[in-house]
């Protein structure tokens, strides 16, 4: 099953930023701070969207605006296209 973007949104993929060894101990209850802005991967872009960019392109968004869609055992992520802040070429 595969999902497909409508209403002007975007499919993203997370990109994962490498993990930074740390050599100090914190307690088991800490989280790190999430920065404001990340980069997805579009997976997908609603046929609507008037932005250029297309799958494969990298993103810039405020992560505060991307939904998490859980359905079926399955994670989407998706953003409207009016908070992508910009493209990485």
């Amino acid at each position: 099953m595969n999902f497909v973007p409508c209403n002007r949104h975007l499919l993203l993929k997370v990109m994962k930023d490498p993990e930074q060894k740390s050599t100090v101990l914190v307690p088991d209850e800490y989280k790190p701070q999430m920065a404001a802005h990340s980069g997805y991967r579009v997976v997908s872009v609603a046929a609507d969207c008037s932005i250029d960019v297309g799958p494969e392109d990298v993103v810039i968004v405020d992560n505060s605006m991307v939904k998490q869609i859980k359905f079926n055992h399955n994670v989407y992520n998706v953003v409207l296209e009016n908070y992508v802040l910009g493209s990485v070429k």
